[in-house]
Order: C-alpha cells, then structure tokens, then sequence
C-alpha cells in the first residue's frame, strides 16, 4: 500500500520526527547533534521555515516548524536525507528515508 501524500500549503505547521532502525542511536555524539542542528538551521534559512520547536533524543528527534512555502518535502529532503550521508550527521541514515510528518491544526 503507498504512503499517503504529504499535505503542504503555505504557512503550515508541521510536526516532524525521524527515529532510528530498531531504537539504535541516531547521534554518535554532542558534537554530532551540534552538527546536525547546523544543518537544520541553514536549511531553514534558505527553504524560508521557521523552527518552532525541536528536541534532539539518542534514537529519534523531534522539530515543529512552520513553512512560508509549500516546500517542506524539499526543505526536508534538503536537511536530513540529502546531506547527512555526506556529513554523516546522522548514523543511521534510514532515519532520514522514515521521516514521519503531521500538520498540526494552530
């Protein structure tokens, strides 16, 4: 059965979280959450998002933010699953292909 599309528009407010394959670590390290948050920063920077809020966890992270665009699969695609395996940000780079998203009623 194929995942059902993602819902964009303007302005949406989307709660996102990626998790590692069977609760392994997501993060090697501090120094690796620093560099991922990077990352998500200049991402945003360029997509036009905004970061509500995030929270980084050993096997899985959380980010709520708002689009301006209707851009979060590329801002995404962008952030995570583009760029960590050359960084190697994140270990586990299946957590990037499972990213789970929900726009969030505000």
């Amino acid at each position: 059965m194929a995942r059902p599309l993602r819902v964009e528009f303007e302005g949406a407010v989307d709660h996102l979280c990626a998790r590692g394959n069977a609760r392994q670590p997501v993060f090697r390290d501090e120094r690796d959450c620093a560099r991922f948050l990077e990352l998500l920063t200049e991402s945003a920077q360029r997509f036009e998002a905004a970061i509500l809020c995030f929270v980084l966890m050993g096997n899985h992270f959380h980010l709520v933010a708002q689009t301006r665009r209707p851009n979060l699969q590329r801002w995404m695609y962008a952030a995570v699953a583009q760029r960590i395996p050359r960084t190697r940000s994140i270990h586990d780079t299946a957590a990037a292909r499972k990213l789970i998203g929900t726009v969030l009623n505000v």
